[in-house]
């Protein structure tokens, strides 16, 4: 067990068990000595090579040391929150070889009462996936997830989408500053929160009136990850109406479009809560900032723009999540067809009865 001071005034004790190694941190050396050893005695007694006192927690947390060298650091940061945050400390002292499906159902309904069923569901998953590794590496016979029917999740969030008046307000209440920037992305080019604060200036091209998407600013634990977009159809270029153009134009500059008032990137997490504060500001409905990027996939479904060509600029990976994401402005579309097939076909039939007489 190792023990030092950092620079930054904590202290630390660094813990290496069968070749896994963990840092703990403190404001005294002797906070960190705790936090050390009550993990050494959580996991100490386990054996990735002994499989009859292999437990569930020793198991996941070599699976995920395996995986973070293949999966990306946003996903990664996620397993490892619900590995250490609920799947541990709830079934992580069963022994792998005697977990069943019964734990795992009991495990279900306990986090249902503390938490949405998207999170249980996502828990499910971690634990289907790794559980299936488990069964392809010999250490058990049977994954225990397949027993069980996946949590049913909630209904999903419905868009909540701005009229165009309202969307004219909130442009004319942040015009020239750089909260207009922000929104007319988002809102005429459909981008994501984290394609707008990942966009650099070189990423747009003021001749051919185009941006290319090529990064994305995640938020992780505080700090920022630039990473390039993890579908190959977000990777894309599109063209910028004029209007955007033209207000890009006057402040084109170099690096990172957006920046804090400290010169650094912003923080797309951090902007959620500014954007929230704007609209209170100005009295303006509250909607979330991601519904300004639902507000470009409604406008360019009204404006007669086929799902293909919507799909494409906003970056979807298929088709049946644009459709699935925006079924009712498909019902809209579908009875205003409806309406102007009736009134053509009723327009024919007085023209044939005027002909007549």
């Amino acid at each position: 067990m190792r023990k030092k001071k950092r620079a930054d005034g904590r202290f630390q004790t660094v813990v290496t068990i069968k070749g896994i190694r963990k840092t703990f941190y403190g404001n005294s050396q002797q906070v960190a000595n705790i936090k050390a050893n009550k993990w050494r005695e959580r996991y100490g007694n386990r054996d990735i090579n002994n499989l009859e006192t292999l437990t569930v927690a020793g198991y996941l947390e070599r699976w995920l040391e395996l995986h973070s060298k293949s999966k990306q650091a946003l996903t990664i940061n996620g397993y490892r929150n619900y590995i250490y945050n609920h799947i541990i400390p709830a079934i992580g002292k069963n022994l792998m070889d005697k977990l069943k499906p019964m734990h795992l159902k009991e495990f279900y309904v306990n986090e249902l009462k503390k938490y949405k069923a998207k999170t249980v569901l996502q828990e499910h998953r971690i634990l289907r996936k790794a559980f299936r590794d488990a069964v392809s590496d010999d250490i058990i016979l049977k994954n225990p997830c397949d027993a069980l029917k996946s949590p049913t999740v909630d209904k999903e969030y419905t868009p909540d989408i701005y009229s165009d008046k309202e969307f004219n307000s909130l442009i004319e209440a942040v015009k020239d500053t750089q909260d207009e920037r922000v929104i007319l992305l988002a809102g005429l080019c459909g981008l994501r929160r984290s394609e707008i604060f990942g966009l650099k200036w070189s990423d747009i091209d003021f001749k051919e009136g185009t941006l290319t998407v090529r990064n994305a600013a995640v938020p992780i634990k505080g700090s920022i990850v630039n990473k390039i977009p993890k579908n190959k159809t977000s990777y894309r270029t599109i063209t910028m109406p004029d209007s955007v153009t033209s207000v890009l134009l006057k402040y084109q500059g170099i690096g990172y479009i957006f920046l804090n008032s400290k010169g650094k990137q912003i923080n797309g997490s951090t902007y959620s809560g500014h954007f929230k504060l704007i609209l209170e500001k100005y009295g303006l409905r509250h909607i979330r900032f991601h519904d300004l990027r639902h507000y470009n996939a409604t406008l360019m479904l009204r404006l007669g723009i086929s799902d293909k060509e919507a799909a494409i600029r906003l970056g979807h990976s298929n088709l049946l999540t644009l459709r699935k994401t925006y079924q009712h402005v498909f019902d809209e579309m579908d009875k205003a067809t409806a309406s102007k097939i009736n009134s053509y076909y009723e327009n024919q039939k007085l023209v044939k009865s005027v002909v007549k007489t």
